[in-house]
Protein backbone atom coordinates (compact mmCIF):
# COMPACT_ATOMS: atom_id res chain seq x y z
CA UNK A 1 0.00 0.00 0.00
CA UNK A 2 1.72 3.23 -1.14
CA UNK A 3 0.07 5.38 1.54
CA UNK A 4 1.23 3.06 4.31
CA UNK A 5 4.77 3.16 2.89
CA UNK A 6 4.75 6.97 2.93
CA UNK A 7 3.42 7.09 6.49
CA UNK A 8 6.03 4.57 7.68
CA UNK A 9 8.92 6.41 6.04
CA UNK A 10 7.72 9.83 7.19
CA UNK A 11 7.29 8.74 10.81
CA UNK A 12 10.70 7.04 10.89
CA UNK A 13 12.65 9.93 9.40
CA UNK A 14 10.91 12.49 11.61
CA UNK A 15 11.88 10.37 14.61
CA UNK A 16 15.44 10.30 13.23
CA UNK A 17 15.49 14.12 13.31
CA UNK A 18 14.60 14.03 17.01
CA UNK A 19 17.47 11.58 17.62
CA UNK A 20 19.94 13.71 15.61
CA UNK A 21 20.15 10.96 13.00
CA UNK A 22 18.75 13.09 10.16
CA UNK A 23 18.97 16.70 9.07
CA UNK A 24 15.57 18.43 9.05
CA UNK A 25 16.16 19.94 5.60
CA UNK A 26 16.80 16.50 4.10
CA UNK A 27 13.62 15.22 5.73
CA UNK A 28 11.64 18.16 4.33
CA UNK A 29 12.90 17.32 0.82
CA UNK A 30 11.76 13.71 1.21
CA UNK A 31 8.33 14.59 2.60
CA UNK A 32 7.77 17.42 0.09
CA UNK A 33 8.41 15.06 -2.82
CA UNK A 34 5.79 12.65 -1.51
CA UNK A 35 3.25 15.47 -1.15
CA UNK A 36 4.05 16.67 -4.67
CA UNK A 37 3.58 13.22 -6.20
CA UNK A 38 0.36 12.63 -4.25
CA UNK A 39 -0.95 16.03 -5.32
CA UNK A 40 -0.10 15.35 -8.96
CA UNK A 41 -1.91 12.04 -8.78
CA UNK A 42 -4.99 13.73 -7.31
CA UNK A 43 -4.97 16.38 -10.03
CA UNK A 44 -4.71 13.70 -12.73
CA UNK A 45 -7.60 11.67 -11.32
CA UNK A 46 -9.86 14.65 -10.66
CA UNK A 47 -9.24 16.44 -13.96
CA UNK A 48 -9.35 13.59 -16.45
CA UNK A 49 -9.77 10.35 -14.51
CA UNK A 50 -6.23 9.21 -15.31
CA UNK A 51 -4.49 7.06 -12.70
CA UNK A 52 -0.72 7.56 -12.69
CA UNK A 53 1.22 4.43 -11.84
CA UNK A 54 4.50 4.48 -9.94
CA UNK A 55 7.56 4.53 -12.17
CA UNK A 56 10.87 2.69 -11.74
CA UNK A 57 12.41 5.68 -9.91
CA UNK A 58 9.65 5.70 -7.31
CA UNK A 59 9.95 1.97 -6.69
CA UNK A 60 13.72 2.20 -6.23
CA UNK A 61 13.25 5.25 -3.98
CA UNK A 62 10.87 3.33 -1.73
CA UNK A 63 13.18 0.30 -1.58
CA UNK A 64 16.19 2.49 -0.73
CA UNK A 65 14.23 4.28 1.98
CA UNK A 66 13.06 1.05 3.61
CA UNK A 67 16.52 -0.55 3.51
CA UNK A 68 18.11 2.63 4.87
CA UNK A 69 15.64 2.90 7.73
CA UNK A 70 16.29 -0.70 8.74
CA UNK A 71 20.05 -0.11 8.45
CA UNK A 72 19.88 2.97 10.67
CA UNK A 73 17.78 1.13 13.25
CA UNK A 74 20.27 -1.76 13.27
CA UNK A 75 23.18 0.66 13.63
CA UNK A 76 21.42 2.25 16.61
CA UNK A 77 21.10 -1.19 18.20
CA UNK A 78 24.83 -1.77 17.70
CA UNK A 79 25.54 1.63 19.27
CA UNK A 80 23.37 0.80 22.28
CA UNK A 81 25.22 -2.50 22.64
CA UNK A 82 28.55 -0.64 22.59
CA UNK A 83 29.73 -2.10 19.28
CA UNK A 84 29.58 1.28 17.51
CA UNK A 85 30.10 4.85 18.66
CA UNK A 86 26.87 6.88 18.70
CA UNK A 87 28.65 9.76 16.94
CA UNK A 88 29.67 7.44 14.11
CA UNK A 89 26.09 6.21 13.74
CA UNK A 90 24.79 9.80 13.71
CA UNK A 91 27.30 10.85 11.05
CA UNK A 92 26.64 7.78 8.90
CA UNK A 93 22.88 8.14 9.30
CA UNK A 94 22.94 11.80 8.27
CA UNK A 95 24.90 10.91 5.14
CA UNK A 96 22.41 8.16 4.30
CA UNK A 97 19.43 10.49 4.78
CA UNK A 98 21.06 13.16 2.58
CA UNK A 99 21.63 10.53 -0.11
CA UNK A 100 17.96 9.53 0.19
CA UNK A 101 16.92 13.18 -0.08
CA UNK A 102 18.96 13.59 -3.27
CA UNK A 103 17.62 10.40 -4.83
CA UNK A 104 14.09 11.21 -3.69
CA UNK A 105 14.31 14.72 -5.16
CA UNK A 106 15.64 13.32 -8.43
CA UNK A 107 12.86 10.74 -8.60
CA UNK A 108 10.31 13.50 -7.97
CA UNK A 109 11.77 15.64 -10.75
CA UNK A 110 11.62 12.69 -13.16
CA UNK A 111 8.04 11.95 -12.13
CA UNK A 112 7.02 15.58 -12.58
CA UNK A 113 8.75 15.75 -15.96
CA UNK A 114 7.00 12.60 -17.18
CA UNK A 115 3.59 13.89 -16.08
CA UNK A 116 3.87 17.66 -16.57
CA UNK A 117 1.29 17.57 -19.35
CA UNK A 118 -1.33 16.54 -16.80
CA UNK A 119 -0.87 19.85 -14.99
CA UNK A 120 -1.43 21.75 -18.23
CA UNK A 121 -4.58 19.72 -18.92
CA UNK A 122 -5.95 20.44 -15.43
CA UNK A 123 -6.24 24.20 -15.96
Amino acid sequence: DPLADKILVTCAIIAFVALDLANPVAVIIIVARDFMVSGLRLVAVSSNGKVIAANWWGKVKTALQMVSIVGILLAMQFAQAGALELGTVQLWSNWVIWFLAAFTGLSGAVYLGQNASLLKDAK
